[in-house]
């Protein structure tokens, strides 16, 4: 597979792994993909889950990555978050750690949308520099805009100001970052620096 993604949703929920309960105290969740090889959802119960839980779906195919994550009602948003997301069995298994962070409602779940990942433009690398550091950004790739706006979106991200506008979606796995917009998309890989994005807006 391509990438390993992790799902942030802007706007969602603050990522933060303090306060995880112990390895024992997690419960596993697997929820099957529906869907072909091009395209798959899985619907994810929240009720009854905890902080520290674990989110396996099982993938209809090893070319799908992350495309969006939707609560059955808007005011979840404030109630789930992640704090931790990979790639198992060769790319057959998305896996998410859960942090439950507010009130879940009987019925509420969330549903996570796979695909193929669209074509992309390759756009190189990118280095530039902040408060003196060099900072690079490595495989730079773009769609629905430039290479010289998308590594604009990049450095802004990186740089602690957002990707610039509203509606920004971010995905981060292991240091691969992607960023969504309506038809417009920006993917790349930390180079020397840890941190990802900052949020949309």
């Amino acid at each position: 597979m391509r990438g390993r993604w992790i799902a942030a949703l802007a706007g969602a929920v603050a990522i933060a792994a303090a306060g995880l309960p112990a390895a024992a105290q997690a419960a596993d969740h697997t929820v099957q993909c529906q869907g072909g090889a091009d395209r798959c959802v899985a619907t994810v119960p929240l009720e009854g889950t905890a902080t520290g839980d674990r989110i396996i779906v099982e993938l209809t195919d090893t070319d799908l990555e992350i495309q969006s994550i939707v609560p059955s009602e808007p005011s979840l948003t404030a109630s789930y978050g992640f704090a931790g997301f990979s790639m198992q069995m060769g790319g057959s298994e998305f896996v998410a750690d859960l942090i439950i962070t507010g009130p879940i409602p009987a019925g509420a779940s969330i549903a996570m949308t796979f695909a193929v990942p669209p074509r992309m433009r390759d756009c190189g690398n990118l280095r530039f520099r902040i408060a003196g550091a060099t900072i690079r950004l490595r495989d730079v790739q773009a769609r629905g805009l430039g290479c010289k706006p998308a590594k604009r979106v990049a450095r802004r991200c990186v740089s602690g100001r957002g990707p610039g506008g509203t509606g920004w979606t971010i995905f981060d796995v292991d240091g691969h970052v992607t960023l969504q917009r309506r038809g417009q998309r920006v993917a790349f890989t930390l180079g020397n620096v840890r941190q990802s994005c900052a949020p949309s807006g």
